[in-house]
């Protein structure tokens, strides 16, 4: 299965549960973070693989606020995307067809094609 989004944790028992009362933690700390990581690298790799379908393409986002100079929203499919843009002085609340010019496994980046709608 490929997912576009994995909350990945280390196990530690819960207070007042079955597991902390009857479950021994056998599994050393060194050993849950290097599962936790594997497993994180993994999803990394294959968001990043499913966001790559995204480039050149041009998507709908809904813009939520500027961050660092870029304005910043989110696709349909909840891809979170920073965008540079001329001509709109404020984007948010608005929604922008943005081209995608980069793409990483957390986010992508692109320019505004058109006038913020909305």
């Amino acid at each position: 299965m490929k997912l576009d989004k994995a909350h990945i944790a280390r196990y530690s028992p819960r207070p007042q549960t079955v597991s902390e009362r009857k479950m021994d933690d056998d599994v050393p700390e060194t050993e849950k973070e290097r599962r936790r990581k594997a497993l994180d690298d993994l999803q990394a790799s294959i968001v990043a693989d499913i966001n790559h379908r995204f480039l050149g393409q041009t998507v709908e986002v809904l813009v939520e606020d500027e961050q660092k100079g870029r304005w910043r929203g989110r696709t349909r499919q909840n891809k979170l995307v920073f965008f540079d843009a001329d001509g709109v002085t404020d984007w948010r609340g608005r929604l922008a067809d943005v081209r995608i010019t980069w793409t990483g496994p957390w986010s992508m980046i692109g320019e505004a094609r058109a006038n913020g709608r909305g």
